[in-house]
C-alpha cells in the first residue's frame, strides 16, 4: 500500500507540473521538486524490486519498468534544471515522469489483487479514484513547496501559487463530490450488488470516518483558505495553511487506499 502511495504522490506531483506555468516559477524551486521526485521515484522502484517477485510477475516487472521511466525522466528534469532551462521541454519530462510514476502505481494495484478482487467495484471507479487521488496529493505537495521557496525567490510573482492553488481547490472539490458519489452508490443499491464490501465499509467505520472527514470536508475547506490567503497575496500564511492540508490529504489517501485493499471499494 505505501508503495502505491509513493508512486501516486511522485506522478501527481509531477502531472500537476507538466499543467502549470514553470516559465514563472524559480528554477531553484524547479531543481528541488526534480531532486524531491527522483529521491522518492528511485527509492520506491528499489523497494519494489526488494519487496517482491517481480521477474516472475508481469504486473509487478510493468511497475518496476514503469517507476524506471519515472526515475530516468526526473534525472532528466534535475540536469536540466537551471536559469536557462526551457519550460516546455521540462514539461514533456514530467510528463513522462507523471505516466511513469502513475502506470507504475496502477501496476502495483494489479500485483497486490486489488483490482481483481472478488468484491472490488467497476474498474474505472478505481481507477479513476486513483488518479484524482494522485492529483490531490500533487497539488498540495508542488503547492506548499513553492509556498516554501517565496521565503527565498523574493522575485517570484504570485501567478504560479494562484495556479496551484486553483488546481488544489478544484482537485479537493471534485474528490468530495467523487467520495459522496461512491459512498451513495455503495450504501444505497450497492448493498445488494456488493454486499460484502458494504459490510466490510460498516467494519471499517473508523477509517472511513477518516477518509470523509479529512478528504471530503476539511481538505476543501483548507484549499478555499488557501486560494482566499493567495488571492489577499499572503504567501505565508498560505504556505502554513497548506502544510496543514497535505497533512489532512496524505492521511485521507492512505485511508482510502486502504478501503480499496480491505473493502474493494474506492472510497
Amino acid at each position: 500500500m505505501a508503495q502505491v502511495f509513493l508512486f501516486m504522490l511522485v506522478g501527481g506531483m509531477a502531472g500537476v507540473l507538466a499543467a502549470a506555468p514553470l516559465e514563472l516559477m524559480a528554477w531553484r524551486y524547479l531543481r528541488n521538486v526534480g531532486m524531491i521526485g527522483l529521491a522518492l521515484a528511485a527509492g520506491t522502484v528499489a523497494w519494489t524490486v526488494r519487496s517482491g517477485d517481480w521477474p516472475a510477475d508481469p504486473a509487478g516487472a510493468g511497475s518496476v519498468a514503469f517507476g524506471a521511466v519515472s526515475v530516468l525522466s526526473f534525472a532528466a528534469w534535475v540536469v536540466r534544471a537551471g536559469p536557462r532551462a526551457r519550460a516546455g521541454w521540462l514539461k514533456w519530462v514530467s510528463g513522462l515522469a507523471a505516466i511513469g510514476a502513475l502506470g507504475a502505481a496502477l501496476a502495483q494495484m494489479t500485483t497486490a489483487g486489488w483490482l481483481a478482487h472478488p468484491r472490488a467495484a467497476p474498474l474505472a471507479m478505481t481507477l479513476g479514484s486513483a488518479l484524482l487521488g494522485a492529483a490531490v496529493l500533487g497539488a498540495v505537495t508542488t503547492a506548499w513547496l513553492l509556498g516554501h521557496a517565496y521565503l527565498t525567490a523574493t522575485r517570484m510573482t504570485i501567478a504560479p501559487l494562484a495556479h496551484l492553488s486553483r488546481v488544489l481547490f478544484i482537485a479537493a472539490i471534485v474528490r468530495a463530490l467523487g467520495l459522496l458519489f461512491a459512498g451513495i452508490v455503495l450504501l444505497t443499491w450497492g448493498r445488494d450488488a456488493y454486499p460484502t464490501a458494504s459490510y466490510r465499509l460498516e467494519q471499517n467505520w473508523l477509517v472511513g470516518s477518516l477518509r470523509a472527514g479529512l478528504g471530503g470536508v476539511a481538505l476543501p475547506v483548507f484549499a478555499y483558505m488557501v486560494a482566499d490567503c493567495v488571492k489577499r497575496r499572503a504567501t505565508q500564511a498560505a504556505t502554513g495553511i497548506l502544510y496543514f492540508a497535505s497533512v489532512f490529504a496524505y492521511i485521507s489517501e492512505l485511508c482510502g487506499l486502504y478501503l480499496i485493499r480491505e473493502v474493494g471499494w474506492p472510497l
